[in-house]
């Protein structure tokens, strides 16, 4: 189970790929990962830069994943093994808890973490990001201009994007921030190339999948914005 979602194969497209210049799309890509017809018709070749976002953007995707799932599993068997513990429940017997109530409590987070597979969820996100990591380590070997290379491993992480559980949006949004941020000199990075996700869907993030949820950036909203005025 990812989150409340139930853990099935449902990924979605890549959230984009980064740009040698921020706030312009990658080259070869119209912003959604795809390579774009270039002058004559034939897709613009893939570049190691292009390549190394989609990887960091997974890899830092997967990450938060991973963590979330491992902070859960912890917080739900520390409930569980305390809860059961004679002391809590002689604590609880003499301030006038119900001995039911405690079962009930052992019962229903020993039930969450099974059901959930918590555990099996984190070492899935774990599995995954490993093999992006991987996937870059061939990539740095890879010489500039070997665009044939950049279309196997880019073939590889398609795999990848097969295996995966259903995304969420705003971890997505979140770890193409950071991809950007990780590609991008230091000090040119424009914060109004990042995509923005309030506080509340950044707390929310692994609980809702935001399915339905565009995350864009400051620039993309004005330049939407300039359109509707013409």
């Amino acid at each position: 189970m990812d989150g409340i979602d139930t853990e099935a194969a449902d990924t979605a497209a890549p959230a984009g790929t980064a740009a040698a210049t921020p706030g312009a799309p990658a080259t070869g890509t119209d912003g959604s990962g795809a390579a774009q017809p270039a002058a004559g018709g034939t897709p613009a070749p893939l570049t190691v830069q292009d390549v190394r976002f989609d990887l960091l953007r997974n890899a830092h995707y997967h990450g938060d994943r991973l963590g979330f799932f491992e902070r859960s599993h912890r917080l739900v068997m520390f409930i569980t093994v305390l809860a059961g513990t004679a002391a809590v429940g002689s604590a609880f017997a003499e301030s006038g808890v119900p001995t039911l109530i405690i079962g009930l409590v052992v019962a229903f987070f020993s039930t969450l973490d099974l059901v959930c597979d918590l555990s099996g969820a984190a070492r899935l996100h774990e599995k995954i990001r490993q093999r992006c990591f991987d996937l870059m380590a061939e990539l740095e070997e890879c010489a500039a201009g070997d665009t044939a290379a950049c279309q196997r491993i880019s073939a590889s992480l398609v795999k990848i994007y097969g295996e995966e559980p259903h995304t969420m949006a705003a971890v997505e949004a979140l770890a193409w921030n950071s991809a950007l941020a990780a590609v991008t000199n230091p000090g040119e990075l424009d914060h109004d190339d990042l995509q923005t996700v309030t506080t509340w869907q950044w707390l929310t993030r692994h609980i809702w999948r935001y399915a339905g949820h565009t995350f864009t950036t400051p620039r993309e909203r004005a330049e939407i914005a300039r359109r509707k005025r013409l």
